[in-house]
């Protein structure tokens, strides 16, 4: 009988080499080793994801800001484009307020003046009678000495305006009382009263002269007995004007305004007159 043969030792066995060539990385890792890898790879994958989010919200966020710069610059380059030729630069002043509104040439714009201009205020001065009422109206026909010293004031109320801005003078339930010679005593002109009212205020470019003109409407107001009589108040307009220049500190116009309180009432039969005088004072702007 013969002999077996007995079965090879496969623990003390050998592997061929092909066996040891085969990479590692052909051998499978275990399932659970897998998944946590992946877990770790999914978070770094997700906090890389936040972070570049991030990255593009600053980045769209300088865009936006830089995009409106350059809205802005677009927009002051466009208003100097249209601007007129030689319009200057504007300015606020340094409290943080802005100066009136250049309502002549260009020396500034709704909300700030040019340094390339001055500034004046229009002052009203004083005023006078130079005419007394007729004597219809006794209360408004004058001063009187014979036979008995009377006083018979003219009532008035004026607006004086420069584009259509301007003072109500002394208010709108008062009037001055402007005293001038009866005709029985020579009929004026009388003294003159000071006012110092500010009418308002202008601009002048430096270098050039602009002439200003400025509205009177007046009233003269019949108070009293006069109202009671059925008497009718007086009123008149005039206009005057006043030359200007960046050179002079208060400049005068040539002559004073008279205004006539010829319309309404019948003034007594004789319309009353009134004068004004006006300057003008260069002050800052």
């Amino acid at each position: 009988m013969a002999a077996q043969t007995p079965p090879p030792d496969t623990e003390s066995m050998e592997l061929p080499d092909a066996a040891h060539r085969v990479p590692p990385e052909l051998i499978m890792p275990a399932p659970g080793a897998s998944q946590d890898q992946q877990i770790v790879e999914l978070r770094e994958l997700t906090r890389s994801l936040m972070v570049a989010v991030q990255s593009m919200q600053a980045q769209a966020s300088r865009n936006a800001v830089f995009q409106d710069a350059i809205a802005d610059v677009k927009s002051a380059t466009r208003a100097m484009m249209t601007a007129p030729a030689g319009t200057p630069a504007v300015r606020q002043n340094p409290n943080g307020t802005v100066s009136p509104d250049a309502a002549h040439g260009e020396c500034g714009c709704s909300s700030c003046i040019s340094d390339d201009c001055c500034c004046f205020e229009i002052v009203l001065e004083k005023i006078r009678g130079i005419q007394p009422q007729g004597l219809l109206e006794p209360a408004d026909a004058g001063d009187t000495t014979l036979p008995l010293p009377t006083i018979n004031e003219l009532e008035v109320r004026l607006f004086v305006s420069i584009d259509n801005i301007g003072v109500l003078i002394p208010s709108l339930s008062t009037t001055m009382g402007v005293r001038v010679p009866s005709i029985l005593a020579g009929g004026g002109p009388g003294l003159w009263m000071p006012i110092g009212a500010v009418v308002g205020r202008v601009n002048v470019r430096k270098g050039t002269t602009e002439t200003f003109t400025f509205e009177i409407q007046g009233a003269e107001i019949d108070e009293g007995a006069e109202r009671v009589l059925g008497f009718k108040d007086e009123h008149g307009a005039a206009t005057g004007s006043i030359t200007l220049d960046c050179c002079s500190a208060k400049i005068y116009p040539p002559m004073p305004t008279d205004l006539s309180f010829d319309q309404g009432g019948i003034g007594g039969g004789q319309p009353g007159a009134i004068s004004l005088a006006f300057f003008a004072r260069r002050v800052c702007c």
